[in-house]
């Protein structure tokens, strides 16, 4: 066997140990399939390799049979490879045989001892580099792409030249997909961009969790929330610093599946959030949206859109071309029909691309059907937008071809190929399916993505044959295909880290309620709600999939769980009124069934809300009704967490030795129960809190170094960021501002969404004290902007708004200006929390800076 690394052919330099590839000494970069496939034809120079051998080496041995995939992926290689793809001049088809790569390789890199077909299969490494990209794009085109070249520049141009927002807006099947994944394939190519994560409402879905987590997976690292840092927009803002270090792109296609028709407005409130954020912020993020209506959005964001328009279909020039494009073996009849035949044909599709591949497909299908026999035919090709044209198009297929659009359309997105096999089989005689699915595919009724081996079919194809099923048969369906998914689940599998790997049971849950099977999606939301979705921070995600349930259930223990778990959810995300509502109703269905368990989780949960508010007396309340049930139950858990709030409220209302105790009772209850370290360290460096209001600052520093040791034992960021927060804080009241800069800066480096602000402004009141005044300038005006991202979508927020009148009160005296900014914030806050414990803490820290607006500032926060 050849084993050559670099090969020099022509303008081509391929390198196959690095797996560099550089044409006219510009880079090239190809996927991991299609370095395996390159390496296989050049390590094996001028010799024919047949579709098997390339399939069995490639792809392994139960791909023999797939000759779509060589074809697919030889003419990805040649567009990156060739200087004019349809002529090339290194990867040569033999006709009837396979391929081979042209060229004169040096003698040490030749073997002839053995065939092809002898040879042992290569061994093919993954490059080691992250991926450019997350997703595979939503359509591959394969070099099919024809016209627009206009929109092509202009979409091209606005991405390089760092658009905030370009939106793609037309009709359904006009070509939107089409056009962006052309342009993102091209720019894959380029070193313009540091990465792309590609999502699509028909394939891998788009949900702010599932944009959070596919970025953290292109970073190589993960956000670290816990609870109590899941607001959105803490989450967005920490995702965008992250990306400030590149330039990246985000897609978002069909996003009209989360829009208003009638508005156009986003429903999905955190992803609405998300492109309000970036487009007001700022960042190196570039989004990409297709849809088929345009986005409304704030006139102060909208101001960074720019819209590629795609209502119109293609020039009979180009729509031409597209037909003659889709058909280059001249089987429809396509590729050698006059121009005056396609012209009509373009014309009275209204050359839209989806009605046009569709002619291809009608005629593919239809061997004695020609083209003229189409423009006869006048219901078929006289709809006014093309879209009933396809439904006609479908109905010539022959019955099990129909059959199986039917069964892909039952799929919410696009359908694994083995999954698809398996619910299959039973619908079709033998192996009838794949040569189906070959055909359907070369007809353009199906896509297939060799990436991630999907089936998809155009949402108007999906919507044609999905009401051809009947409304029965359809639940059926459904309900099998929910016992498939629920087949690939593992609740206890290794490597599950974010909510793109819950895609086998999220779908599980999705055929489900399709089947209206409601007490068992909600078993298996609670399942992933308990294992996963609430600890990675879905709780988005988990809202929108109670909501679905809740009204449907039937077994009264299940719909208090559900009742009491979307509370929880809702409470996670900011919908505090919302959330309240379900936690009353939680308990009034508890207590209707005299159920203590869930009577007491509705009591705590609804503490937890009051507390978020800054109602702590009416928090207490309800911790204490709930901790005296736990207590009648034997819930030692429950007891400790609900003692641990109770003790950190305690302190902010400045009933220091109350809060001592509750802290110290819950230690206790978590020391003698075990395997709660993480609830042990948080509960010492509170304890370490309050004794530093007590002003014992020995012991203080002592129980916070302690807490942030097992912080860093169970490598616990948050932790690590709270407790150097207030150590650092400590450490500045007890006069040892050199390491409590030295502490904060540590601490900011964890960045910790929803403690950040608070560490900014201890930080720079660190700097301040040891007279970096222009750090300190820094740190503080860091610490106004991390505030402000919060404030302006959760305006209720009491402890940021306290960080940044702290942080105006430090700008104010490094500047000598007026102390009217601080004053005015500093009152805002004590009108939404006031209590004493929060007056002396704020207190404390003003007094280590010195000047006339301290002064101001200590008469508005006197105790």
């Amino acid at each position: 066997m050849a084993t050559a690394e670099i090969i020099r052919v022509g303008n081509l330099n391929i390198d196959t140990g690095s797996y560099r590839l550089h044409k006219d000494k510009a880079p090239v970069k190809l996927t991991p399939t299609e370095w395996a496939l390159l390496k296989e034809l050049v390590q094996h120079p001028n010799q024919v390799l047949t579709h098997r051998t390339l399939l069995r080496r490639v792809w392994g041995e139960e791909y023999a049979t797939e000759n779509d995939y060589v074809h697919t992926y030889i003419s990805r290689l040649r567009r990156k490879l060739e200087d004019n793809p349809a002529n090339p001049q290194h990867i040569l088809t033999e006709a009837g045989l396979g391929y081979r790569f042209d060229y004169e390789a040096p003698t040490a890199t030749h073997s002839t001892a053995q065939t092809p077909e002898e040879q042992t299969p290569v061994e093919i490494a993954t490059p080691s580099q992250r991926p450019a990209y997350i997703n595979p794009l939503p359509q591959h085109l394969d070099g099919r792409y024809v016209g627009r070249q206009a929109q092509r520049n202009q979409l091209r141009e606005l991405l390089l030249d760092n658009t905030r927002l370009v939106s793609i807006y037309g009709r359904a099947g006009v070509g939107k997909t089409a056009l962006a994944s052309t342009i993102l394939e091209e720019l894959q190519q380029s070193d313009e961009f540091s990465g792309m994560v590609l999502l699509s409402a028909n394939s891998t879905g788009i949900t702010l969790g599932r944009i959070l987590s596919d970025f953290y997976r292109l970073l190589g690292t993960s956000p670290d929330e816990t609870p109590e840092q899941r607001q959105i927009i803490y989450r967005i803002t920490n995702l965008l610093d992250r990306l400030r270090n590149g330039n990246y792109v985000l897609l978002l296609d069909n996003l009209e599946q989360l829009q208003d028709p009638e508005t156009g407005r986003v429903v999905d409130s955190d992803v609405e959030a998300l492109l309000k954020v970036a487009l007001e912020q700022g960042s190196t993020l570039r989004i990409l949206a297709t849809s088929r209506y345009p986005i409304t959005l704030p006139h102060a964001v909208k101001i960074w859109e720019r819209v590629i328009s795609l209502e119109e279909g293609l020039t009979s020039e180009d729509g031409i071309a597209l037909l003659r494009t889709s058909d280059p073996d001249g089987y429809a009849g396509l590729r050698d029909e006059d121009a005056a035949t396609l012209a009509e044909i373009v014309q009275r599709t209204h050359a839209l691309p989806r009605a046009l591949e569709a002619v291809t497909g009608i005629l593919l299908e239809s061997p004695l059907l020609t083209p003229r026999d189409l423009l006869e035919n006048a219901a078929m090709l006289s709809d006014e937008l093309g879209e009933m044209f396809i439904g006609e198009a479908i109905a010539q297929l022959d019955p099990e071809s129909v059959k199986v659009m039917e069964l892909v359309s039952l799929f919410e997105r696009a359908v694994p190929l083995d999954m698809l096999g398996k619910f299959a089989q039973p619908h079709l005689e033998g192996e009838a399916l794949k040569p189906i699915l070959n055909r359907l595919v070369r007809a353009y009724f199906l896509k297939y993505n060799p990436d991630d081996r999907t089936i998809a079919m155009h949402p108007i194809d999906r919507d044609y044959c999905y009401n051809r099923i009947d409304d029965n048969e359809r639940q059926s369906l459904h309900a099998q295909i929910a016992d498939l998914y629920a087949e690939h689940y593992n609740p206890d599998a290794d490597g599950l880290r974010s909510i793109a790997d819950l895609a086998a049971p999220l779908s599980s849950v999705f055929h489900r309620i399709r089947a209206e099977q409601y007490d068992r999606a909600a078993e298996h939301i609670i399942d992933l709600d308990r294992r996963y979705m609430n600890i990675w921070g879905n709780d988005t995600e988990l809202a929108a999939l109670y909501a679905q349930v809740i009204r449907f259930i039937n077994s009264d223990d299940l719909l208090r769980t559900v009742t009491l778990r979307y509370g929880e959810a809702l409470r996670r995300v900011g919908h505090l009124p919302e959330a309240i509502a379900h936690f009353e109703r939680a308990r009034e269905l508890a207590s209707e069934h005299e159920d203590g368990h869930d009577m007491a989780n509705a009591l705590n949960s609804m503490g937890w809300a009051h507390y978020d508010t800054g109602q702590f007396t009416e928090a207490i309340a309800y911790w204490e009704n709930a901790l005296s049930i736990y207590r009648e139950t034997g819930n030692r858990s429950g007891e400790g967490d609900t003692l641990s709030g109770m003790g950190w409220v305690s302190y902010l209302m400045g009933s220091y030795e109350q809060a001592l105790n509750y802290v110290q009772d819950a230690l206790r209850i978590f020391g003698e129960i075990g395997g709660h370290m993480h609830r042990v360290g948080m509960n010492i460096g509170d304890s370490g809190v309050i004794r530093a209001a007590q002003g014992h600052y020995d012991t203080a520093l002592q129980n916070l170094r302690e807490s942030l040791s097992i912080a860093a034992m169970n490598n616990s960021l948050n932790e690590r960021s709270y407790k150097g927060g207030y150590l650092a804080m400590v450490l500045l009241l007890a006069g040892s501002a050199e390491e409590a800069e030295s502490v904060a800066r540590t601490a900011l480096q964890y960045d910790v969404p929803a403690n950040r602000h608070f560490v900014a402004a201890v930080h720079g009141l660190a700097l301040a004290t040891l007279g970096r005044g222009d750090e300190a300038e820094r740190a503080f005006e860091q610490a106004v902007r991390y505030a402000d991202a919060l404030l302006k979508y959760s305006a209720g927020l009491y402890n940021a708004r306290y960080a940044r009148a702290l942080a105006l009160t430090g700008l104010a005296v490094l500047r000598g200006g007026s102390a009217d900014e601080a004053v005015a914030e500093y009152e805002r806050a004590l009108a939404l929390c006031g209590t004493d414990g929060v007056r002396q803490v704020q207190a404390g820290l003003v007094s280590v800076l010195d000047g006339e607006a301290v002064e101001r500032v200590h008469g508005v926060l006197q105790v």
